[in-house]
């Protein structure tokens, strides 16, 4: 399969809560993120090509908010070999410049070196 990203995915040295922005469920933890997705691992399948309404807690303050709220279109799913998780890959969708200032300052706060 080709890896038509564009920015590297970045891992975070915190482990960041994602919640259904609908309901307030648990939706998963991020894994990585870029510019453009992010990877999740979750204790459940999502559903390819849904888009889902998520909410990030950030690990501190960052551009005045303490969490970064965004649309997500599902573009694949499966299972992680190395638990009963599930390893999910999501494109961030219709982002503000806003948002893409907090994920650069995320990455760069928080992003493994």
């Amino acid at each position: 399969m080709e890896d038509r990203r564009k920015h590297q995915r970045k891992d975070l040295i915190y482990q960041m809560k994602i919640f259904n922005r609908e309901d307030n469920s648990f939706f998963g933890y991020l894994k990585n993120i870029t510019e453009e997705g992010i990877m999740t691992v979750s204790g459940s399948e999502k559903e390819v090509n849904k888009t889902h309404p998520i909410r990030m807690i950030l690990p501190k303050t960052i551009s005045g908010t303490d969490e970064l709220i965004v649309q997500a279109k599902c573009l694949w799913t499966r299972k992680d070999i190395d638990s009963d998780n599930f390893l999910t890959g999501f494109r961030l969708i219709d982002i503000t410049a806003q948002e893409k200032e907090i994920i650069t300052l995320l990455i760069e706060y928080f992003g493994l070196k």
